[in-house]
């Protein structure tokens, strides 16, 4: 007897997208071109019906079309992105129909390139449906000059739903369910921009003279970073700029990169990871501490407020990041380990590493190990120095005398050497640089203004008083430019009895002729240190009466030309400027004062 072994020759998978699956998902996930579809039908082409005609061409900020491929296009992206991916990629977190679709006669990467152009054609396809209908509009109204900013929304759209689609695909490969893919989607949209934040916020509140300031890494935030450009450009005059395209093409270009990766793990995805909340064993560690580190902050920071009221002390915020910090790391045991029972010696090692490095971290921060709030930028590196105090303010620029810069640079050292006192007599005083790079530093000091403070030169208090009471800078903060035309010299009283009419809410417009002696009056009074001058210990008083002076400055053209008026307000109250009050008394311009 003979047994006859047949062998059935394999047959080499098709790497080409297969139309069948693609047709499967087009006509099974209608509900979400659809809907996407008519939202759009009902923002664009109806609102094109109905707007006139200088409104749907104009480019500028009261456009109609453009606006609708910023904000607009950027929320719908980002949910639509989502949606789009998880439809199409939805058989990996099901054993069987995962198992169903890797069995077709299509290679994984014929079945990776059908799900992508099928899940880009869920959003893609009904843009350009969008973009004919809306044209046909146009045409028919005869508005020719629309076409070029159809062609930028179609652009712009199309770009971001790339993008949001490609993060949502890579995602889906590193997930094994539903649940986690939409958590991971949107926590990660918005990770880096909220960590940072935080940071910033615990930095300021331990190392002396960091300030929050603006977040350095906001382009690993898609959805902010997008946002925030449109609101910066909305001005713009060409649709390149309106729309961001620059932008637009380096998250599509990254989103492109995504996509290879993405592919790479679906060629070496494990069937039965279905299920499983991170479908990468080697990346399960990383999502655990990532996560651990998340909650650290942000569950920290309200922990913070809630328990601590915002104290600002090592202790506090150490035991607010470590508590926030152990639900998280418990939280993801839990999840990747799919039971409660996690309170092993491994789960308390790993615990105790990562409150280790918390710890040195904030006690870095508290010492300020690495010298950021002590870093002084040199002279040649900055374009503007500014610097804020409790009822003063200073500008340098870069053509202004660099004694002054000297003066700001030496009030910077003095103030991060300083140790905060227990003096109730403090200022807040912030020194903002803009450096010649393009980047802005900022850094916030309490100052001690007690007496003995003030009149020593070397010290913070003794520097800024040196700085704000400076003659010359009084004289540019509190007069109009020597080379101005003044325009008008108004005067208001804010106490009934100094107002030489009846009306005490008016104006009263000085003549020509006397606007030069009220100009002399001010500058005695600023010269002799009874108007303007800086003090710390002065609290705010109600003005008796405002001078209010509209001048115009020349052109850089010619000395003939001025530009459009200027004008600003001087307070003063019944105690301040003496020469100034008498000489409008006697001008008729305010009554006789009641003391």
């Amino acid at each position: 007897m003979s047994w006859e072994v047949q062998t059935m020759r394999s047959k080499i998978s098709s790497y080409k997208p297969s139309l069948p699956v693609m047709w499967k998902n087009f006509t099974r996930y209608w509900p979400i071109w659809g809907s996407y579809l008519a939202i759009w039908l009902l923002l664009l082409p109806l609102t094109l019906l109905r707007e006139n005609d200088e409104w749907i061409v104009n480019m500028g900020e009261s456009g109609i079309i453009l606006p609708f491929g910023q904000q607009i296009g950027v929320v719908f992206s980002v949910i639509y992105g989502f949606l789009s991916a998880a439809a199409v990629w939805s058989y990996l977190y099901n054993h069987r129909s995962a198992s169903l679709y890797h069995a077709l006669p299509v290679s994984r990467e014929g079945m990776f390139l059908s799900h992508t152009l099928s899940g880009l054609g869920l959003t893609v396809l009904p843009n350009v449906v969008v973009f004919l209908l809306s044209w046909l509009i146009c045409m028919g109204r005869g508005l020719i000059g629309a076409t070029p900013c159809l062609l930028g929304w179609l652009g712009a759209v199309c770009l971001q739903n790339l993008f949001f689609f490609c993060f949502a695909t890579l995602l889906a490969m590193l997930t094994g369910n539903l649940p986690t893919h939409a958590v991971l989607y949107a926590v990660l949209n918005l990770a880096v921009f909220v960590c940072e934040s935080l940071i910033r916020i615990f930095a300021a509140m331990l190392t002396r003279g960091l300030t929050e300031g603006e977040p350095l890494l906001v382009f690993l935030s898609p959805p902010v970073r997008m946002f925030r450009e449109y609101n910066y450009n909305y001005n713009e005059e060409r649709i390149v700029d309106l729309l961001g395209y620059p932008m637009l093409l380096a998250y599509a270009a990254a989103g492109v990169i995504l996509l290879v990766l993405a592919l790479l793990l679906y060629r070496r995805r494990d069937t039965e990871r279905a299920g499983d909340v991170i479908a990468v064993p080697f990346l399960r560690p990383v999502a655990k501490y990532c996560f651990t580190f998340g909650c650290a902050l942000v569950l920290g920071w309200i922990l913070h407020q809630v328990i601590f009221q915002g104290r600002e002390s090592l202790i506090c915020v150490l035991c607010s990041l470590l508590l926030g910090g152990l639900i998280g790391y418990l939280a993801a045991a839990m999840l990747l380990k799919k039971s409660f029972r996690v309170f092993d010696k491994k789960t308390v090692a790993g615990f105790c590493v990562f409150a280790l490095v918390v710890t040195a971290g904030l006690v870095g921060m508290k010492t300020d190990v690495f010298g950021a709030g002590r870093w002084v930028p040199r002279a040649d590196q900055l374009s503007r120095a500014e610097v804020y105090c409790q009822n003063g303010y200073y500008a340098w620029l870069a053509d202004d005398d660099p004694a002054k810069l000297d003066t700001i640079l030496a009030l910077h050292q003095a103030s991060a050497a300083q140790r905060p006192g227990e003096e109730d007599a403090t200022v807040t005083c912030t020194i903002e640089y803009s450096l010649t790079d393009g980047r802005m530093l900022r850094r916030a000091f309490e100052v001690s203004c007690e007496p003995q403070e003030l009149a020593d030169p070397s010290r913070p208090a003794g520097l800024l008083n040196r700085l704000l009471n400076d003659p010359d800078h009084l004289m540019d903060r509190i007069l109009p430019p020597a080379d101005a035309r003044l325009a008008s010299i108004a005067v208001y009283a804010h106490e009934e009895d100094l107002n030489p009419k009846a009306d005490p809410y008016q104006y009263e417009y000085a003549n020509t002729k006397d606007f030069q002696p009220l100009l002399d009056a001010i500058r005695e009074d600023v010269l002799a240190g009874d108007y303007g001058r800086w003090d710390p210990y002065t609290d705010y008083r109600e003005p008796a009466y405002t001078i209010e002076i509209e001048y115009a400055l020349p052109t850089s053209g010619s000395a003939a030309y001025y530009a459009r008026t200027r004008s600003y307000s001087l307070d003063f109250s019944r105690d301040e400027a003496p020469r100034t009050f008498a000489l409008l008394q006697e001008l008729g311009y305010l009554r006789g004062s009641k003391r």
